[in-house]
Order: C-alpha cells, then structure tokens, then sequence
C-alpha cells in the first residue's frame, strides 16, 4: 500500500485539489443522543452541501487501496520537475485526528503504464494506476448528494419552478418527460 498511514475508520477530512479547485469533504460526526443516526460526510468547499456517501465511500476506497505499479524511492529535484511533480495535476491532502497525510500527482509515466504520485512525507515517488485518476477526476458537484430538500430526490422530482426572489419575479420551469428532463 502507498499510504500506509490511510485508515478508512479514522479520516475525518479530505481535500482534493483538481484544476486550480479544492473540494473539502468532512466527515459529519454520530449524533449519540439519536440512536439511528450514521454519520456522513459533508462537503465544505467550495461550497456547503450535504455530501454523497456512495461518492465519498468510492474516493476513500480508491485512497485506501492504491496500488504502485512501480515504486522509485527518493528522486532529485530535476526529476520531481520532469515527472510533474512541482506543478501536479491533482494533490491530495488528508487528516486523522492530529495525523496529517498528502501526496501530488504529476504526469503521465514514460512508458504510459500511470501516472507519478509522490508522498512528500516520506519522500518516494510511485507509478500508480489510472485508476486513481478517474477516481479523482470529479467536480465538487459529484460529492454533493442529489437530494434538493431533505428527503427530496432529483432522481424522483417529476416538476420543479423557480421563482426569482427580487424584481420581475420571472419563473422558470422543468418538467421531466417520459424520464427525461
């Protein structure tokens, strides 16, 4: 495993940086006083929203089980430079209780098995699967969970009007036809 230190049961907090954006998911801590109560996650940037569990659970699953096609150890700065590395296509940070963890990811490896991932805390650079990629590759709106009101589902919405609050107060409507939007 990559990220040795990565405990599915102890991450309280993700960030993913992607394209010049950050997505911030924190985990919403059991509510002791409610016995049906499961936690959850939220996302905190770049906006506040109830988080996805399915989504969440497939990101922390794709960290917690990366696997290195190719470890290279330590690697010189010039290296760091070619591979990506100083400019990376995605990092990632994240947080269990006081422990904190991160890694970056560069470019594509020479012979097009991967991607570069380095772990700065311990100094190694790893090829890594595209996997991982596709695992990260999200906008912040994929985390947020589809639900538009408690308990109201978009994938259940048949109608929906949207009245401007100031003005005009023009309106827009949608309306799903023959399950589609």
């Amino acid at each position: 495993r990559v990220l040795e230190s990565f405990v599915r049961d102890k991450i309280e907090r993700i960030e993913v940086q992607r394209r010049g954006v950050t997505t911030q998911l924190v985990k919403v801590p059991i509510d002791e006083d409610d016995q049906f109560d499961v936690g959850g996650w939220k996302v905190e940037k770049p906006y506040a929203a109830k988080a996805d569990r399915n989504s969440v659970d497939s990101l922390i699953g794709a960290l917690e089980w990366i696997d290195a096609r190719r470890s290279l150890g330590e690697i010189s700065a010039e290296e760091r430079e070619r591979f990506g590395l100083t400019r990376p296509r995605y990092r990632v940070q994240y947080a269990l209780g006081r422990e904190r963890g991160g890694f970056a990811i560069g470019g594509p490896a020479a012979d097009g098995s991967g991607y570069y991932l380095h772990v700065p805390d311990q100094n190694r650079t790893y090829v890594v699967g595209k996997d991982l990629i596709e695992a990260l590759d999200h906008e912040p709106a994929d985390y947020h969970t589809r639900e538009l009101h408690d308990a109201v589902s978009v994938y259940a919405l048949t109608k929906l009007s949207l009245r401007d609050g100031v003005g005009d107060q023009r309106e827009r409507r949608l309306e799903r036809r023959d399950g589609l939007s």
